[in-house]
């Protein structure tokens, strides 16, 4: 009895899944994938006029103040990104920015 409760429950748990799952490929197109892209971008884009709006309304005296810029920042940021995989791939290899690798400085060095 047990063997059969559990074969039905394995039964039923497929079939939920079935039917959970969308019948579709596990992969999306190129194209399809840069319209999802291109929306979020789009959405994204639409938030800055209400981050205006929660910036006009903030109270300036409150004790945590809220730092609109970095968001917008971090915004540009996350939609640069999101364009940049939108744009064709460069045909020339683009040139890489060394990076410093200090970030010390002592009297020494300062000199």
């Amino acid at each position: 009895m047990r063997r059969e409760r559990r074969k039905v429950g394995i039964g039923l748990l497929g079939v939920a899944l079935a039917v959970a799952i969308p019948n579709t490929p596990a992969y999306a197109t190129t194209s399809l994938e840069n319209a999802d892209l291109a929306l979020v971008v789009q959405q994204l884009q639409a938030v800055y006029p209400l981050i205006a709006e929660a910036q006009k309304q903030a109270d300036p005296n409150a004790r945590t103040q809220f730092h609109y810029d970095w968001l917008r920042e971090d915004l540009n940021t996350v939609i640069a990104g999101v364009n940049q995989k939108l744009q064709p791939l460069p045909v020339e290899p683009r040139s890489v920015k060394p990076i410093k690798g200090d970030y010390l400085t002592t009297r020494s060095n300062a000199l």
